[in-house]
């Protein structure tokens, strides 16, 4: 296999590899279809020295990653027909590969965004004009991520950022419901007994519920709960305490094993709660996303 060296240029950020990148040992670095997100990974992958080779075509890339029967397919689109409202989350990933949770405040199409500035334990990330950003969301069942760059940094009247408004959005449907893995451990509150507090274990988050298991009983499908949870994220921590209702019940393992697992609803999220909820659904789907 004969390869040929690969510039900086040749790499477009947050956009997938159309072929696989090998080191001067012939050594598979990169598969296709990777997506280099950052330009401090770029310049680090560049400093070691890639290879491609150049028989792969860009076809064969498509047909395995655009058009195959099954493959999951991604669109194409401006961020205002990606859907996001005003207040709502996305996932801001920084040079360091660190991500952060923060809202949009608004936008004006073809000129930036505004977004909150990203913090960990209640204290500022440091951001600097021209720094490259990556950013994420959901919308229904579709992620979408898009590559941007801070525009200005600004402290007043409450820290917020200006960025590059995006020449382009890309999105893929999510083949299964916008759940993620948890394994948070936490208590629940059982309306029926108001003086205890029961050990669970969040298996799993989505949007709008979770996969709760536990080594007591704690309700039938209609009974309220009020679920305990400590979220960590980036150093920052957040306590919160929604309310849910049980949907269904089933029994896992057998004997002295067996624990009891609940699928439930959440209901009446304040919004200090949901914001804390879905950076933690966000940051582990965007895990395996």
């Amino acid at each position: 296999m004969d390869l040929t060296p690969i510039r900086k240029d040749d790499i477009e950020i947050g956009k997938p590899l159309s072929w696989p990148v090998y080191d001067s040992k012939k050594n598979l670095l990169l598969k296709e279809g990777y997506v280099v997100e950052t330009q401090s990974q770029l310049d680090m992958l560049i400093a070691k020295g890639l290879f491609r080779n150049p028989a792969w075509s860009k076809q064969v890339h498509e047909e395995k990653f655009g058009e195959k029967e099954n493959a999951p397919r991604q669109d194409i689109l401006s961020f205002a027909e990606a859907g996001l409202q005003v207040g709502d989350t996305l996932q801001m990933q920084i040079e360091n590969d660190q991500r952060y949770g923060v809202r949009l405040i608004g936008y004006l199409e073809k000129k930036s965004l505004l977004v909150t500035a990203p913090s960990s334990s209640e204290s500022l990330i440091l951001m600097r004009a021209g720094q490259t950003v990556v950013m994420r969301f959901f919308s229904g069942k579709n992620a979408y991520a898009f590559a941007s760059s801070v525009l200005r940094v600004a402290n007043t009247p409450y820290p917020h950022l200006h960025l590059a408004y995006p020449l382009e959005v890309r999105g893929k449907k999510i083949r299964k419901s916008a759940r993620a893995s948890a394994n948070i451990p936490g208590s629940v509150w059982k309306e029926s007994e108001p003086e205890r507090k029961f050990p669970c274990i969040l298996e799993d988050i989505s949007f709008s519920g979770a996969q709760l298991s536990s080594a007591s009983p704690l309700g039938e499908p209609g009974d309220i709960l009020k679920l305990y949870l400590r979220i960590s994220n980036e150093g920052a921590v957040a306590y919160v305490s929604p309310r849910c209702v049980i949907k269904r019940t089933s029994e896992i393992g057998s004997g002295e094993h067996c624990r009891c697992s609940y699928g439930v609803e959440f209901r009446d999220l304040d919004q200090a709660e949901s914001f804390a909820l879905q950076v933690l659904v966000y940051r582990n789907l965007f895990e395996i996303s």
